[in-house]
């Protein structure tokens, strides 16, 4: 207990811990992330009816998040990895007045971006989202009352799927659709995938496909002509959770639990459907369930989960194919969404106290000459003249992104004319003591303070 107990708080101290042995990771409980490697990609937070849930889609160099805020608008908003530039744009055109959104979805093909929503009437209705944010409508037909989850796919400017959870989790159906009809067309599907509870949708040679677990097996099904293929035999006692995640060429990240135990697998799905090899990464990490796997630059990769101890999203980092890891911190949050682009993660969540929604980036790089702040007081002179203004600046302090504040020690009758600036005056009564000036700075997350003694003529 004792070496558990020292290994923790030598790990608390640091801003990340790597982590050899399986048995050690799962009891350590992670720190706060690191707020100068995980930064908000917005500068105002974000408020959000999260009745709505939010949505993210990832494409070559950007991510996008589609969500309703708390006025009752429907928000687009765009990060470019690249550009590091993030634009928000309100797309509340497509709601009608009065209408309850339940579901919103999300999808692009080409140079087009289209959204779909569902009302409480279960009418799916869907825009295509012009460069200028203006929408024009494209869909509107009703979809079952059962349906909960819904995937939108266009594979041409002729031949689309809207896939489609029934209320029991079981199945998943198929509306076709012929988006470049005029009006378009959807037609249903008889077509049905037995998924399960565990599932993930794909498109392969412009075909939709549902990539689950059923029978000792990873399957896929083809939803234009029905087809199934089977994977190689795939059993584990006691495995009762899937997650996938990741989509990195044919391969798809899983993650699964089987009798207490997280384990990390690739499954290979060739562009026919077909499932040729189950790849096990790791096995047997004790007290995590619900993995996301998010690509890094280079060979590294992340991994999101739910630790079971301390009920909080751990995030970590490895280079090696999780044979080490390295603790990047966690927050506390009971859902979360974790996305990479171009190599760079993101992590998503909602304060369920306070409906912000908060989407952080993840950045390696070290700020330029970090330093530890210090500081220090110019002055011309430590003698004054009562009731006659003096200059003190912080010039010479040390440290990144600075912020001042200056008072004054007895401050009876004294005056500081801009206590938040760098250079300030300051005018001080008579006293026959010493008086202290001090200075305080900050640079976001560390402080320094330092005092200069005058005295009073």
């Amino acid at each position: 207990m004792k070496k558990n107990i020292l290994f923790l708080l030598s790990c608390l101290s640091l801003s990340s811990c790597y982590i050899n042995k399986f048995s050690d990771f799962s009891q350590t409980f992670p720190p706060p992330l690191d707020t100068s490697k995980w930064t908000p990609i917005t500068s105002s937070p974000i408020f959000i009816d999260d009745t709505v849930p939010y949505i993210v889609h990832t494409g070559t160099d950007k991510i996008v998040y589609i969500y309703k805020n708390s006025k009752n608008q429907l928000i687009y908003l765009e990060h470019n990895s690249l550009l590091n530039t993030t634009k928000q744009h309100n797309i509340s055109s497509v709601l009608t007045p009065g209408a309850t959104i339940v579901k919103l979805v999300y999808t692009e093909f080409g140079s087009q971006k289209i959204i779909g929503i569902v009302d409480r009437l279960n009418k799916f209705k869907s825009y295509i989202i012009h460069n200028n944010f203006n929408t024009s409508p494209q869909y509107d037909f009703l979809i079952p009352s059962s349906s909960i989850n819904l995937y939108l796919h266009f594979h041409s400017a002729s031949k689309g799927n809207l896939l489609y959870e029934n209320s029991g989790g079981t199945d998943l159906k198929s509306f076709n659709l012929t988006p470049s009809a005029d009006p378009p067309i959807h037609t249903p599907s008889l077509n049905v995938a037995p998924t399960g509870f565990s599932y993930t949708t794909l498109t392969r040679n412009k075909n939709s496909l549902a990539l689950y677990y059923n029978t000792d097996k990873f399957k896929t099904y083809n939803f234009t002509d029905g087809s199934v293929a089977d994977g190689p035999s795939f059993t584990a006692a006691g495995l009762n959770m899937f997650m996938f995640s990741l989509q990195e060429g044919n391969d798809i990240w899983v993650t699964t639990t089987t009798a207490g135990k997280m384990n990390i697998y690739k499954v290979r799905v060739q562009n026919d459907g077909s499932i040729p090899s189950t790849t096990l990464i790791r096995s047997d990490l004790d007290t995590l369930e619900h993995g996301f796997i998010a690509k890094g630059e280079g060979g590294d990769y992340f991994m999101a989960s739910q630790n079971v101890v301390d009920n909080k999203v751990q995030i970590v980092k490895t280079s090696d194919n999780f044979n080490t890891m390295e603790i990047l911190g966690g927050i506390t949050a009971t859902t979360s969404e974790f996305k990479s682009v171009g190599g760079v993660p993101y992590l998503s969540y909602i304060n369920t106290t306070t409906k912000e929604l908060t989407i952080l980036k993840y950045s390696n790089n070290e700020p330029d000459n970090d330093v530890s702040p210090q500081a220090n007081i110019s002055i011309n002179s430590t003698t004054v003249s009562r009731n006659t203004p003096f200059t003190v600046s912080a010039s010479t302090s040390s440290g990144n992104n600075l912020r001042y504040f200056w008072s004054v020690s007895p401050n009876n009758g004294a005056t500081v004319e801009n206590s938040t600036h760098s250079t300030t005056r300051i005018t001080l009564p008579p006293s026959s003591a010493p008086i202290e000036i001090i200075l305080e700075i900050n640079d976001g997350s560390r402080s320094d303070r330092t005092t200069q003694e005058v005295t009073v003529l």
